[in-house]
């Protein structure tokens, strides 16, 4: 009896493993080769990429300024809501760490995911709102360093304004302790 149990048991915790993990959408990306500072995917971008390959992988190529222009919107990536980190390259092949989204104790040089931001182009309730994806590499020291001296806004804002066009008063950073839905 106790045997039949502890199977059922057993496969009752391996169906709610399964489950779990259906809605997570593994990713990869490909960043540009010693870079240092924010990087933003844009979501339902005019004339993006197609991410999502056929087995259902998603891979994300950075330009060398930093953005991925991507066609689908977020929750076409990920309808789940929920992704999973599987690989981080440069073009040369070199792989980066990734330290999801928590800063805590964290050194050296690594992808981390910061969050979703959401800017609306427009005062009315029908203005044009695009998302991003807001992601750091490089060195977290470095930027634990603007987030202690609280220049992470300004540079939130500068790279928004100068590498995507979006004005300085539309590109406010993203709460970070709102961070995006990774799963390490």
């Amino acid at each position: 009896m106790m045997r039949h149990i502890r199977m059922y048991a057993g496969g009752f915790i391996l169906i709610l493993l399964l489950t779990q993990c259906a809605g997570i959408t593994p990713i990869s990306y490909t960043i540009p080769g010693a870079h240092e500072g924010f990087l933003v995917i844009y979501y339902e971008c005019p004339d993006g990429a197609v991410s999502r390959h056929t087995d259902g992988r998603v891979h994300v190529t950075f330009n060398a300024d930093g953005v991925a222009c991507i066609e689908e919107s977020y929750t076409q990536i990920f309808p789940g809501g929920m992704f999973r980190v599987t690989q981080i390259t440069t073009p040369s092949g070199q792989e980066v760490p990734f330290a999801g989204n928590n800063l805590q104790h964290r050194a050296g040089y690594a992808l981390v995911d910061l969050s979703l931001k959401r800017i609306t182009h427009g005062g009315s309730p029908n203005s044009p709102t695009n998302m991003y994806g807001i992601l750091w590499a490089g060195d977290l020291t470095q930027l634990q360093q603007l987030m202690d001296e609280r220049e992470y806004t300004n540079a939130m804002a500068d790279f928004f304004e100068e590498r995507m066009g979006v004005p300085r008063n539309l590109a406010h950073p993203p709460r970070l302790e709102e961070p995006s839905p990774e799963i390490t």
